[in-house]
Parts: C-alpha cells; sequence; structure tokens
C-alpha cells in the first residue's frame, strides 16, 4: 500500500503541476524570456533565479552605451573551449552600483542577456576589499573576439596583453569604465562611498577601455556621472 505522500504526489502529476524546484548556484545567471518579446535575465539569490529583468538584461540604474561602438572587433572566432572571458560592459552605471554584490549581479545579468552563461564578477575595489582578491585565479583571460588579454591572476594586477575593448555583444567600447582599483589591483580612497551613492559629494577611480596602460586607473569622477563595468569570468 502507497503512502499517503506518494498519493498525493502521483495527484499532483496527474493534474499537470509543476515539477518540484530546483536550487540554482549563486550568482549565476540564465536568460529569459519578456513579455514583449526581448530576451532578458535572471540571477540567482538564496538557491532560486529571481524575477526576469527585462530592461536591456542590465539589473538597476544606467542607460544603454553609447559613445565610441562599433562592430565586433578581433581577428579570431572567440575564446578557445573552455577558456575564461572578460568584457566591458555596453550599459553605463552611476557610482550607486549597489555595492560589490549588485555590481557583480550587472555583469551576471549583461553575461545572461548576450546567452554568454558563466559565473561573473566585477572588477571593482572598495576601500576594505581590493578587486585582485575578489577574482579566482582561473586564467587566462581572453576577449570574446579571442584575444587574449590576461595570462592569471596576477597579471591583473599589471598591463593587460590588448585594450579590454569588447563588450558582452562584441561591439567596441573606448570608454571609461568604474573601477575603484590602482594599476596593482588594489583599492584606492575613490570608491563612490563603497559603490551605493551616485551623489556629486563623492568620486570614484576609473580606468578607460581602450588604453592598456589605463585600463584600471586613470583618473576620478563625480560618482553621479555614468560609466561602464569590468566583467571577469569566474
Amino acid at each position: 500500500m502507497r503512502s499517503s505522500g506518494a498519493m498525493l504526489l502521483g495527484v499532483v502529476l496527474a493534474c499537470g503541476g509543476p515539477p518540484p524546484a530546483t536550487t540554482c548556484v549563486e550568482g549565476t545567471s540564465q536568460a529569459c524570456a519578456c513579455t514583449d518579446g526581448r530576451m532578458g535575465a535572471q540571477v540567482c539569490g538564496s538557491g532560486a533565479f529571481g524575477e526576469c529583468s527585462c530592461t536591456g538584461g542590465q539589473a538597476g540604474g544606467g542607460e544603454a552605451g553609447g559613445g565610441t561602438s562599433g562592430g565586433a572587433g578581433g581577428a579570431g572566432g572567440g575564446p578557445p573551449p573552455g577558456a575564461k572571458r572578460i568584457f566591458v560592459t555596453e550599459t553605463r552605471y552611476t557610482g550607486d552600483l549597489g555595492g560589490l554584490t549588485g555590481a557583480d549581479a550587472k555583469c551576471a545579468s549583461s553575461a545572461a542577456a548576450a546567452s554568454l552563461g558563466g559565473s561573473w564578477k566585477a572588477w571593482l575595489s572598495t576601500d576594505g576589499t581590493d578587486a585582485n582578491t575578489r577574482i579566482a585565479d582561473v586564467g587566462p583571460w581572453y576577449r570574446l573576439d579571442g584575444i587574449k588579454v590576461f595570462n592569471n591572476l596576477a597579471h591583473l594586477s599589471t598591463v593587460p596583453l590588448e585594450s579590454i575593448r569588447v563588450s558582452e555583444q562584441r561591439n567596441v567600447i573606448l570608454e571609461e569604465v568604474w573601477t575603484g582599483t590602482s594599476g596593482g589591483g588594489m583599492g584606492t580612497a575613490d570608491t563612490c562611498y563603497r559603490w551605493v551613492t551616485a551623489g556629486s559629494a563623492y568620486r570614484g577611480t576609473y580606468g578607460v577601455s581602450g588604453v592598456s596602460a589605463t585600463w584600471t586607473h586613470a583618473s576620478t569622477a563625480l560618482c553621479s556621472e555614468q560609466k561602464h563595468l569590468y566583467c571577469l569570468e569566474q
């Protein structure tokens, strides 16, 4: 004789009920369909994927990054199979990124909207956390056009082999990027109050995606300005 629990399960399945919920890995993302036909993204938090974000795949403020953007660049067809990837986001944001966690979620959403898969973190520091301590040593990292940019974690504290100019959509972005990080991979004093304010009384350190020498530390800007993010696959 079957138990009452087994009988209940049989009734649910017979009535076409939903399958048991599955868990997901914290910080990962997946594509989802928006009601207007566009593709969005949802990020895993507390063991389950959140709501579908349909604002260009981005969670939070900012607008589509225009500026100097163009077609996909590079000679290769993409990174080698299994290689880790790096990109600069199409979207620009104020300094209110929702902290380090919010910035990581923006990278995950951008990757999901471009159907990249994988787990991602932003290259970003605060006054208490250095960017080079947030990134796992899983390199080398390649741009999405197949060009190798960094060999390993130690290399992130120096100058890239090529500028990080390619977005998740494989467009060329030659613009300013929030980092809060020095050329040595450590946090600076200017991090928009740990990336939770867009107030003009605060400043944030930025780099330039089209210039290798100043990729992570070019100057500072008001946190009310909008800039891109660097995202590294983990």
